[in-house]
């Protein structure tokens, strides 16, 4: 009986593995992620839904709504697109092989270092991304009233994990620089090595995030790590050699795609230039609109005390039936949404709003936050006491007259001991 010889089993088995991996990236990455390169608005991806609709419902037998695919979440589509991705690399796999067999070429090194380096810099441009995201407190927000009047038992493990990573600014932005620095430096060949170490750490603690809280993004967190895993696979060897064995080991460079030394250089040089470009345009953005608040000084909770509407001041037994009645007003509750408050209705309806205060004339202008199409109304406020506001003005056709009692963020335990660093003052 013929048999391969094993070093010839270990080549075939070098080079499926590879192309494979070349393959699964390039099927990943072009459909779905390729909109980083071009802007997203200026990409659609939904050419390649039918296909992977296809696989789910006739593999899995699923269902799909167009409107509801929930692309990038943990979702069936999302199922059918790594099983659709998995498929097409194994099948062009197949392939591949038979025609290399044809043609007797080897270049399986060469789809090596075509490997290590899409992903160098595809993991270099999504972790500086989120890097980013926490450096600017954007990916978690920072906690607030909304956040703060909630109890734990109202919110998901999702929503758990964001509350308390949004409390702690040194946390947050410490991942996200270690993300940012770790992504850098995979640009380098030469500190790809170290730059991929920084984010096996950190990715490793996201996806134990992300599993033990229910985060509906564990699926790509998982495939970030495996593909920080596949970018250092050639040094496994000598890791092991080095802190199992506690043997030298020689180091294992990553080499050069392209020989060019000047090729390289301006290559590189468009490329983060571009980058830098792309994400200084879409940060200054978001941290303008995400964060910047005028009225930041107006951060507070307004707790109804007495409510009127056109005349007719109304009870506590007569509040709770009536729909109009309001039991609460959250000024800049929620950092996500900047100039907004909240009300919370009697009957526990939420609505929140876009509101402009002017100090001089004490009037507040305000609209429904998503609805730019709607009119502006207007009330008169006045602070009467320390801890005690009224306002009034007209909402819906209705005459409305509120006096609340006032409480700020530091009225907040969590908030006040914030910022309580030292033994001796924390427990004052």
């Amino acid at each position: 009986m013929y048999t391969i010889p094993n070093n010839a089993s270990k080549n075939v088995l070098k080079s499926a593995f590879w192309r494979f991996s070349l393959l699964f990236i390039f099927f990943y990455i072009v459909p779905n992620d390729i909109g980083y390169l071009v802007g997203y608005e200026n990409y659609d991806p939904t050419t390649w839904n039918r296909p992977i609709m296809w696989i789910g419902e006739n593999l899995y037998g699923w269902e799909f709504n167009l409107d509801r695919l929930f692309q990038g979440f943990d979702s069936r589509f999302e199922v059918s697109r790594y099983t659709f991705v998995t498929l097409a690399g194994l099948i062009g796999t197949c392939i591949w092989l038979l025609i290399d067999r044809y043609f007797k070429k080897k270049y399986t090194n060469t789809v090596k270092i075509a490997v290590q380096t899409i992903l160098r810099y595809h993991l270099g441009i999504v972790l500086i991304d989120y890097g980013l995201s926490k450096i600017f407190m954007l990916q978690f927000g920072t906690i607030g009233i909304d956040t703060l009047e909630k109890t734990i038992g109202e919110v998901s493990g999702m929503g758990l994990m964001w509350n308390f990573l949004s409390f702690s600014e040194v946390v947050v932005m410490f991942s996200g620089w270690m993300e940012f620095i770790g992504g850098f430096l995979l640009f380098f060949r030469k500190t790809t090595f170290l730059g991929a170490m920084i984010l096996l750490g950190i990715m490793a603690n996201v996806v134990i995030m992300d599993i033990g809280y229910g985060i509906t993004l564990t699926m790509f967190a998982i495939l970030l790590f495996c593909f920080i895993l596949l970018l250092i696979s050639t040094q496994l060897k000598s890791l092991f050699t080095y802190f199992v064995l506690n043997k030298t080991t020689k180091p294992n460079a990553y080499n050069p795609l392209v020989k060019s030394k000047k090729i390289r250089i301006v290559f590189k040089v468009f490329l983060l230039s571009l980058i830098g470009y792309f994400y200084a345009k879409d940060y200054s953005e978001r941290i303008v609109n995400e964060t910047e608040n005028r009225y930041a000084w107006f951060t507070n909770l307004q707790t109804v005390e007495t409510f009127v509407i056109n005349g007719d001041t109304l009870s506590t037994a007569a509040k709770e039936k009536n729909s109009k009645a309001w039991r609460k007003i959250s000024f800049n509750g929620l950092s996500y949404y900047t100039e907004s408050f909240e009300i919370t209705k009697e009957d526990n309806k939420k609505e929140r709003f876009k509101f402009e205060i002017d100090s001089t004339t004490h009037k507040i202008r305000f609209r429904p936050y998503h609805d730019e199409t709607k009119d502006w109304n207007e009330f008169s406020y006045q602070k009467i006491a320390k801890r005690k506001y009224t306002f009034e003005g007209i909402y819906e056709g209705d005459t409305i007259y509120i006096a609340a009692k006032t409480k700020l963020l530091n009225d907040y335990m969590l908030m006040y001991y914030k910022k309580k660093q030292l033994l001796d003052t924390y427990y004052e």
